[in-house]
């Protein structure tokens, strides 16, 4: 596999590369694009039902948030507190693990562990029960929505503002995106998963899917002909 970036940047899987072969047979034009998701988009119907946000989970000054990290062919869901939805890519993020992300208590517990100065008030609720991030997988396979997108690494993000007194959201996908060059380390706490997984193959894999013809249905006559009928014989009008 054969990787073009911009001035050569490099991401986390380029230095594991270095033992495969790296035919030009098989390229990919990683350049990352950033799309806009309206909301009549299948995919963003997708990933909001995996997300268990809410847009009224105000910490104070604070919003628990959410993004979906893409690398083929897992998602994952990674939480983070933010103070400005609109600083979510361009300043980095306090990134909270997934498992203690659920309550107030396990969040505080794990702000003061990392000398965070954001504490969360004990009256601050959660939400309706069934958006708790407990009912929801922190992570799970799906070639085919990667397929849909056309990418095997992406980043989805809710984006949401207040305009006229109104709370107004936005989704967005940054297709083939390079992670080292974001803000925040968005794979801090699913490095150990990262590790077990050659992704420099499951990349290669993708384009490879993406590469081969889509087999098509035969038509009438070729279904006949394949059985062995002749179409002027066996089919003749009496």
């Amino acid at each position: 596999m054969k990787i073009i970036s911009r001035h050569n940047k490099k991401d986390f899987y380029d230095y594991s590369g270095f033992g495969h072969d790296t035919s030009d047979d098989i390229v990919f034009v990683r350049i990352p694009k950033t799309e806009e998701l309206d909301e009549h988009n299948k995919i963003k119907d997708y990933f909001n039902k995996r997300i268990p946000y809410s847009d009224s989970w105000n910490i104070k000054n604070y919003f628990v948030t959410y993004v979906i990290v893409g690398i083929y062919p897992y998602c994952y869901i990674i939480p983070t507190i933010v103070n400005n939805y609109e600083n979510l890519l361009t300043q980095e993020q306090v990134i909270v693990p997934f498992e203690v992300a659920d309550t107030n208590e396990e969040l505080n517990e794990f702000l003061k562990k990392i000398n965070s100065n954001i504490q969360i008030e004990n009256k601050y609720k959660w939400g309706s029960e069934h958006r708790r991030l407990s009912n929801f997988k922190s992570s799970w396979k799906d070639e085919d929505l990667f397929r849909q997108i056309e990418t095997p690494v992406f980043l989805f993000h809710h984006y949401g503002t207040y305009e006229n007194q109104h709370f107004k959201s936005y989704d967005y996908i940054i297709k083939n995106i390079i992670f080292t060059e974001q803000s925040t380390n968005w794979l801090k706490y699913i490095k150990d998963d990262l590790d077990k997984r050659d992704v420099y193959t499951d990349i290669e894999n993708y384009l490879w899917s993406m590469k081969q013809e889509p087999i098509s249905e035969p038509d009438n006559e070729t279904k006949i002909i394949s059985h062995g009928f002749d179409l002027k014989t066996s089919f003749r009008k009496m």
